[in-house]
């Protein structure tokens, strides 16, 4: 590992061996999610470290050379959906998430009103 490679990037080549790949480079979708996954759900990565850990990575990718497509696995709307659980899971903090009202019986009537009950 030279000095320039990120530290966590031990953690992501960990990973390979699962999922059949001799590097984790280019970076994809399935292998980031699961490498965030894995991380979130040891208890011991929050979604603001996990964030931090894909701007390092992505700044690497950029050193060795990648770009373009190589780049765009971490604006994946699924790699923020993964980042989101992580922050879930670790219990968000009020007022980081949006506030949901319950669903109301007058709501609810007027859903119900706009469905199509006939059966095809």
């Amino acid at each position: 590992m030279t000095q320039r490679e990120p530290r966590f990037y031990i953690s992501s080549k960990s990973l390979c061996p699962f999922s059949g790949l001799d590097s984790p480079f280019p970076v994809t979708v399935g292998s980031l999610c699961n490498w965030m996954a894995y991380l979130g759900n040891r208890g011991r990565t929050k979604s603001a470290t996990m964030k931090s850990y894909l701007n390092g990575l992505r700044s690497y990718c950029v050193d060795m050379g990648m770009g373009g497509d190589d780049l765009e696995v971490f604006r994946h709307p699924r790699v923020q959906r993964v980042i989101r659980g992580i922050k879930i899971f670790h219990g968000a903090k009020e007022g980081d998430l949006r506030e949901r009202l319950p669903i109301t019986r007058n709501l609810l009537l007027r859903i119900l009103a706009k469905l199509d009950t006939n059966p095809q």
